[in-house]
């Protein structure tokens, strides 16, 4: 908790303050120093909170490696698209909530899921167009969601031992939380100012996409096949 928050507060001050800052040159090298001691730690007592053993897992580490890059992309997604349909097409604050609801209802993959957030990076201009500019957005990113999201959490279980099903889940879903904090302080570091403007917004979708392509090619490298289908050519 002390290093991801240290490292929030960093980057969330930077837009204010500046990269060089004492407060947040601070909190980012505290955060990073406050992980290092915790993973020290970690592997010198008993029974840690957190066994790092799970990681020695191939699968285990790349999948939660992809859970973290896509919760960044998923909550800077639910952010900055809020944030932009009521910042660039100026629409009410109850119709810019009711305009990003179809994001999360539907199915698909990681690259489906960039390909929304390019669709919003090349797209959508300063005059709302809902239907015709928003809307197949939000169908592509909730086609991403719905398929990544519950396949991380089967995925990460798959190769362990089922005694160690229980906190093996429960680390997977801590790394999609620590995503999603990551995810809403870059976009709060990005679209901070005072008056963000529409290159700033895509900037942010940008950050989406390449983040999204990041855990595809991380998904690479998870294999949840049977033991006996791994032995085949």
């Amino acid at each position: 908790m002390i290093s991801v928050g240290a490292v929030a507060l960093g980057l969330v001050r930077s837009e204010v303050l500046g990269w060089t800052s004492a407060v947040v040159l601070g909190s980012l090298i505290g955060g990073l120093l406050a992980l290092l001691v915790f993973v020290w730690w970690a592997r010198r007592v008993t029974a840690p909170a957190i066994d790092l053993t799970l990681f020695d897992n191939v699968t285990y580490r790349f999948v939660n490696l992809a859970t973290l890059t896509f919760g960044m992309a998923f909550s800077m997604m639910f952010f900055s698209y809020f944030l932009f349909v009521s910042a660039i097409w100026h629409l009410p604050l109850a119709v810019a909530g009711i305009a990003i609801l179809p994001g999360p209802l539907l199915v698909a993959g990681s690259l489906v899921f960039a390909l929304g957030a390019l669709w919003t990076l090349l797209v959508p201009g300063l005059t709302p167009s809902y239907l015709a500019h928003w809307l197949p957005a939000l169908l592509l990113t909730g086609l991403g969601t719905g398929m990544v999201l519950p396949s991380f959490s089967a995925a990460a279980v798959s190769r362990l031992n089922p005694a160690r099903f229980g906190v093996g889940s429960a680390i997977n879903q801590a790394v999609r939380q620590i995503g999603t904090v990551l995810g809403v302080t870059v976009t709060v570091a990005l679209l901070g100012g005072a008056s963000a403007q529409l290159a700033d917004f895509r900037t942010v979708f940008g950050w989406e996409a390449a983040l999204c392509v990041v855990t595809a090619l991380l998904c690479l490298s998870v294999d949840t096949r049977p033991s006996h289908l791994r032995a085949t050519p």
